[in-house]
């Protein structure tokens, strides 16, 4: 959700001088590319769902598909199943997925798209301005790992797992060490982080060298921010990744995942 926070910000800047910020992927369309990849999948985990956005983009992708969706703030998983309630395809989950079964502390923002699992770094305020900084304190939620969630639903395999957790997303990956050990995710799309924007969190390099010993290859890298201060210039912050399983590389590698 910060690169949505990022654009309305930033467009807010330059709208009264004439200007748009529009995103520019140094590869392609992610969802485009996740069409191409996967273009038969059945199997969609949103996770990080807020209201349901990128499921009707998955909806519409993949029309064969079940999406799952998890998202832990009871306002945004009350939007979600408001939103989606005449699509059977779209279900909803108000569960955060961490690396443990049991329960967690939800850190609560001002902006609440961005309430995470770990609280706000003070450095975030340099890159993103104090709206997203400004905290309301935390609640207590609960939290499964997707091997259990899986296994409960007796779901054998993910084609597509999107995570959009602020910083929480290698917390997910450990808590599917089964399903990725198994090749069983073919691909996933997340948001990454450069900087330090929440205290504990996971960087990229460390959702890479994670992933890599599963043997999941980077594919692409989409969406990158350099934060959305005004003040200052400022590093590169945030932005999106592809990474695919050795199973999806090796038809990359023939050619066999074009249309």
């Amino acid at each position: 959700m910060l690169k949505q926070f990022a654009k309305r910000f930033a467009n807010g800047l330059l709208n009264p001088i004439g200007y748009e910020l529009r995103s520019l992927a140094s590869h392609h369309d992610p969802f485009v590319d996740q069409r191409r990849l996967v273009p038969g999948a059945r199997t969609v985990f949103d996770l990080g769902a807020n209201a349901g956005q990128t499921a009707q983009k998955y909806v519409e992708l993949f029309p064969n598909a079940t999406i799952h969706s998890f998202e832990p703030f009871t306002d945004s998983y009350t939007n979600l199943v408001r939103r989606h309630a005449r699509q059977p395809r779209v279900h909803p989950h108000n569960v955060a997925i961490g690396d443990a079964d049991g329960h967690a502390n939800l850190f609560l923002n001002n902006y609440h798209e961005t309430n995470s699992l770990f609280p706000v770094a003070p450095e975030s305020r340099r890159l993103v301005g104090t709206e997203l900084t400004g905290t309301k304190g935390a609640t207590q939620i609960p939290m499964v790992t997707l091997d259990s969630f899986c296994s409960g639903e007796a779901i054998a395999h993910i084609d597509v797992l999107k995570m959009d957790i602020q910083g929480a997303e290698l917390l997910a990956l450990k808590g599917a060490a089964g399903l990725l050990r198994g090749s069983a995710i073919s691909v996933i799309y997340t948001e990454v982080l450069f900087a330090e924007l929440y205290r504990g969190q996971a960087f990229m390099t460390d959702l890479w060298s994670h992933l890599r010993q599963y043997d999941y290859s980077l594919y692409g890298i989409y969406n990158l921010c350099h934060g959305v201060s005004a003040d200052s210039l400022t590093e590169l912050a945030w932005g999106d990744a592809l990474f695919v399983s050795a199973d999806v590389r090796a038809k990359i590698v023939t050619g066999t995942d074009r249309s």
